[in-house]
């Protein structure tokens, strides 16, 4: 079995080296395949050691796309170029995905061969403000999708689904939302979130929220189904059952039409910033 492992990564080559150190000394292949993609940092790319297993590949980007788009474009490089490898495995670079957890995922991909296999998340390692308004959005989530979104980049993709993911042209915006709302075939198994290996996450709240929206907007067609059925229950409770509570039945409506009028400005915005120009540098180790 041979694997090409994707790493996007900003800025935290500190953590690269770490994981790279984990990677060799954790999964037993005689040959690992690791594709960085250097999502324009303004630090130069440093593998600190030589790796006897580890057949090292950096694409430098020319422009700042963030992690998603980042991932897309690793997975395109890979499809284009017919790298040999069976399985490609996503994960971030920080520490908080394990390498142990390679193992599982691969084992449960050979297990479901056509299947894309996602880590979900486990035990977490953040606070408990984090830990908090996260099960919020999972909450919310669901009741607005159908769909429980607890997975992010870590997963594992059989080569012969690369180009089917790539196809989808949101996944430049969401690698795990675009896949599940696609018609795919995915899994999910349960991997404790590690931590990371140093500093915070370079990650604000802001565009960590802002991350949330987008998966919402890649849903925004079930969002909008699923709107007009609690709008028409709703309704028949309110007006036919507790006709006392009828303003609450039109507070709630101004607000989740305001949030659907959100999410449909930002599904726009999202389409106009899908784009196939991509510049990179390529640099063996």
């Amino acid at each position: 079995m041979k694997i090409n492992i994707l790493l996007p990564i900003y800025n935290d080559w500190e953590s690269v080296n770490l994981l790279l150190e984990n990677i060799e000394k954790k999964i037993d292949l005689p040959i690992i395949d690791i594709t960085l993609i250097n999502d324009c940092s303004t630090i130069d790319p440093v593998i600190e050691k030589k790796f006897s297993k580890l057949r090292i590949k950096i694409l430098s980007l020319k422009k700042n796309y963030g992690s998603q788009k980042a991932i897309n474009i690793g997975l395109k490089y890979l499809n284009q170029n017919d790298m040999d490898f069976n399985y490609c495995v996503i994960m971030d670079s920080d520490g908080e995905d394990k390498a142990e957890d390679i193992i599982t995922l691969l084992n449960i991909a050979k297990e479901n061969n056509n299947r894309i296999i996602f880590a979900s998340r486990g035990k977490r390692q953040d606070s408990f403000t984090f830990y908090f308004f996260y099960k919020i959005y999972l909450f919310f989530f669901y009741i607005f999708t159908g769909v429980n979104i607890n997975c992010g980049n870590f997963s594992c993709i059989p080569k012969r689904k690369i180009n089917e993911v790539i196809k989808l042209k949101k996944s430049q915006i969401h690698h795990s939302a675009s896949i599940l709302n696609s018609n795919l075939i995915y899994k999910k198994i349960k991997c404790d979130r590690g931590r990371r290996y140093m500093g915070k996450s370079k990650m604000s709240f802001k565009n960590l929220m802002f991350h949330g929206f987008n998966a919402m907007a890649i849903f925004f067609r079930v969002i909008l189904i699923r709107f007009f059925i609690f709008l028409f229950t709703m309704y028949l409770i309110f007006f036919y059952w507790i006709k006392d509570l009828q303003i609450i039945y039109i507070f709630l409506m101004i607000i989740l039409i305001a949030f659907l009028i959100f999410l449909k400005i930002l599904r726009r915005k999202i389409n106009k910033s899908i784009t196939n120009e991509t510049k990179f540098e390529e640099t063996k180790f």
